[in-house]
């Protein structure tokens, strides 16, 4: 009798006897059947993950396949929708317990932002000191735009993490790249004038924009306030070349015009990405004049 012919409640029953097993592997036999009905029925396989399976299951699943490609889109009357990946939902619920696992995953996984962002959200769960065998493919992702804004957020509280649990190194290295300004990919000519040549956050929205600048000024500031300058001068230093760039005037580089106090005034609205950089810049910098007047002095006198 193959399992499609076995009535749910009774290959459940037989779930329930492993589900939460700290040796899956123990009975060879039985995993062989568990695995099939994963694999072939797919209401066994939610009852299962639903459940709340045992670390145990996860290098079982991993030496499986389990965690081998995200399912693909589904096709719905209002457009295709990335559907849940239950593996990867159960591999976040229990990723302290099986950091290795979680960085095999995140190591292998490829295609759509949005599962990648789910398997940064589970380097959040394990140690910060393993979080850094993977920060460069993190980088890797950041400087892919299409991945870059569907794994912005979680990265940042990647970043709020790191700073915390002391690996202060790593925390500057991806807030860094995370809010680098990259060329806008909307520039047109309109009757003789570059138009959205602005340079762009790796953002979703303005109001990220505004939360992870200020966010990371304020979690960075304790930890080298010199540095967030430093970070964030070269960031509105390399938006308005790209914006100069952009719009064919090199002059533009060197340009104050855009903005007219440096200070917030009625008739600068920020709502490019150089205006937030700036102005995170000034306040990081009065942060700094506060702490340390006299190196401040100094740089400025050189």
């Amino acid at each position: 009798m193959s399992s499609s012919e076995v009535p749910f409640y009774a290959q459940a029953a037989v779930l329930d006897r492993y589900i939460h097993f700290s040796e899956p592997g123990a009975d060879p036999e039985t995993l062989e059947i568990i695995l099939e009905m994963l694999r072939s029925r797919q209401d066994l396989r939610k009852y299962f993950f639903r459940s709340g399976p045992s670390a145990a299951w996860a290098p079982v699943l991993w030496d499986r396949g389990f965690f081998d490609a995200p399912p693909p889109p589904q096709q719905t009357d209002t457009g295709p929708i990335l559907p849940r990946w239950d593996v990867q939902e159960y591999l976040t619920s229990v990723a302290g317990q099986v950091p290795d696992i979680v960085i095999k995953h995140v190591e292998s996984i490829s295609g759509q932002g949005w599962y990648i962002s789910r398997s940064i959200q589970a380097l959040c769960f394990i140690p910060a000191e393993d979080v850094k065998r993977v920060l460069v493919r993190i980088i890797e992702w950041l400087e892919d735009p299409r991945i870059a804004r569907a794994i912005a957020s979680k990265t940042y509280e990647l970043v709020v993490k790191l700073a915390k649990e002391g690996e202060y190194a790593s925390a500057f290295s991806l807030f860094q790249e995370l809010t680098a300004p990259i060329p806008s990919s909307d520039v047109k000519d309109v009757g003789g004038f570059t138009v959205r040549a602005e340079a762009v956050s790796r953002f979703r929205s303005a109001w990220d924009e505004e939360q992870i600048l200020l966010g990371g000024l304020e979690l960075l500031k304790e930890l080298d306030i010199q540095r967030v300058v430093a970070i964030l001068e070269e960031h509105l230093c390399t938006a308005l070349r790209l914006e100069a760039t952009a719009m064919n005037s090199p002059d533009f580089e060197f340009s104050s015009w855009w903005r007219t106090a440096i200070e917030d005034t009625g008739q600068d609205l920020d709502r490019v990405y150089r205006d937030k950089l700036l102005r995170t810049l000034r306040d990081a910098l009065e942060i700094w004049v506060q702490h340390d007047s006299d190196s401040v002095t100094r740089i400025s006198q050189i």
